[in-house]
C-alpha cells in the first residue's frame, strides 16, 4: 500500500477519514458534486492512522456539516449513519427519496463552491438529485 504524503490526513482518526470518504462519494453520485481533488481523495483513502498523540481532535475543518450541533440544527443526517432512513424527517416513504431529503442540506451547504454553470441548472428538492 502506498503511503499518503499529506500528514493532515494521518493525524485523522479513522471514523472521521471514513466520514468524509463517504460524504465525498455520495457528492460525486448522487449530487454530481466533487469537493476534494484527485489527490486529496486518494490521500485520504490510502492515509495509515497515525495512533500518537498528534492527532486531531473535535471537529478538523470548515465543513459546517461535520459538527454534530449543525449537522442537528440543518436537519442533516450523514451519510455514515447505517440504515439513515430511518432518522430522516420527510414526506416520503421511499427510503431512498428519504435520504435524498436530506441530501439536498449537503447540496445547499456546498452550493458556493459549485461552477457557476452548475449552480444555475440545480433544483433543490429530492425529485433533482434522485
Amino acid at each position: 500500500m502506498i503511503e499518503a504524503l499529506d500528514p493532515f490526513f494521518a493525524a485523522m482518526k479513522n471514523k472521521d477519514r471514513e466520514f468524509w470518504f463517504e460524504e465525498e462519494v455520495v457528492a460525486r453520485e448522487r449530487i454530481g458534486l466533487t469537493r476534494f481533488n484527485e489527490k486529496n481523495f486518494y490521500e485520504l483513502i490510502v492515509a495509515k492512522a497515525n495512533h500518537g498523540q498528534n492527532r486531531i481532535r473535535s471537529v478538523h475543518n470548515y465543513d459546517i456539516l461535520t459538527n454534530p450541533f449543525y449537522s442537528d440544527k440543518f436537519m442533516y443526517i450523514p451519510c455514515t449513519y447505517p440504515e439513515r432512513w430511518d432518522y430522516t424527517i420527510s414526506k416520503y416513504a421511499d427510503n431512498y427519496l428519504k435520504c435524498y431529503s436530506t441530501d439536498v442540506v449537503r447540496l445547499a451547504v456546498d452550493f458556493a463552491y459549485m461552477p457557476r454553470n452548475e449552480m444555475e441548472e440545480i433544483e433543490f428538492n429530492e425529485r433533482y438529485i434522485f
